[in-house]
């Protein structure tokens, strides 16, 4: 898809101090976050989404990106959009 050969992708993204590891690990955190934070999916599906497999390795996950489990995240999450609802009346 990018016309380039895998090797010499990584040559690119090591002259930028990337690897491919750590650019997907980051898109699938952003990801997980919003979907956590702004929709009711359940976790499994997110997880599926995000290419974890399951519940299990994406809480594993959360906990080394948040240090705190995927449902603790979405909890804190829904507490804070209440909080800038009551906030904005």
């Amino acid at each position: 898809m990018l016309a380039v050969s895998p090797r010499t992708l990584q040559r690119e993204l090591a002259k930028e101090g990337e690897t491919f590891a750590s650019i997907r690990d980051e898109v699938r955190r952003e990801t997980a976050l919003r979907l956590l934070t702004s929709t009711e999916i359940p976790l499994y599906q997110i997880a599926s989404a995000l290419g974890l497999g399951d519940a299990t390795t994406f809480s594993q996950y959360a906990r080394r990106w948040w240090g705190m489990t995927a449902r603790q995240i979405r909890q804190a999450g829904q507490v804070s959009h209440a909080g800038q609802a009551t906030r904005a009346q």
